[in-house]
């Protein structure tokens, strides 16, 4: 970079949100023919996550699915008797693991009897998470800390945060569809190529239709966390 003939914008100048206006908890936003925008409540710091829906063929595709809870049960109850009333999901995409992301992909899958469509890794995550029992994973975690030079007291304070969060998922379905990096995805008319990406999950999915300059990123970037 040249200092005398290169700027770097600032956060404030090189991000615009199109819409001043999040959807509300029972309504929809199309921000694009054939893309409807829904937003889900989390009961955590980072208080909410994104849903996608793309037309493809009698319905939509979904990307991602939402927490595990009976909150979030509710909430697309209502989205389903309301805006979406009458909508079929033909498939659902999941980038990854985490379970406000693939927490209600089994309800989802049950309810609309759709595939489920995921990178062979975060699957195999989200059965881990699923079935591995809460104290084998403070061990391994306890070990992995003492490994690394932390004391006992830092080490009982982090292990007493809890991560039964990540068996906030519903059933996941025995079988799933695997996508790969470099794929490329037909839904409705738009062609998307798949790319993955670690950092934030292991092998997080992401969609990039080039015609439409749309890019569906998930958690690998995020406006104002530091977590990646």
């Amino acid at each position: 970079m040249n200092a005398k003939t290169d700027t770097v914008q600032s956060s404030a100048e090189a991000l615009r949100y199109p819409w001043d206006q999040h959807p509300g908890p029972d309504e929809v936003v199309e921000v694009k023919p054939g893309v409807l925008w829904a937003r889900l409540k989390l009961p955590f710091r980072l208080n909410h996550v994104n849903i996608y829906l793309l037309a493809d063929g009698d319905g939509y595709a979904m990307v991602d699915a939402g927490f595990g809870n009976e909150e979030t049960i509710e909430a697309w109850t209502k989205l389903f008797d309301g805006p979406l009333k009458g909508v079929n999901i033909t498939r659902l995409i999941v980038t990854h693991s985490h379970p406000d992301h693939v927490g209600l992909a089994g309800w989802i899958v049950e309810r609309f009897n759709c595939p489920l469509v995921m990178s062979q890794v975060e699957y195999l995550q989200s059965v881990y998470h699923q079935n591995r029992g809460t104290e084998e994973r403070r061990e391994a975690q306890r070990l992995f800390f003492r490994r690394h030079g932390t004391d006992e007291s830092l080490t009982e304070k982090l292990l007493g945060r809890g991560q039964d969060y990540l068996k906030r998922v519903s059933v996941l379905p025995p079988s799933y569809r695997r996508i790969s990096h470099g794929d490329e995805v037909v839904i409705g008319t738009r062609r998307f190529k798949v790319i993955t990406g670690g950092g934030h999950a292991l092998d997080q999915v992401m969609l990039y239709c080039a015609d439409d300059k749309l890019f569906l990123s998930a958690d690998q970037v995020l406006a104002r966390s530091r977590r990646m």
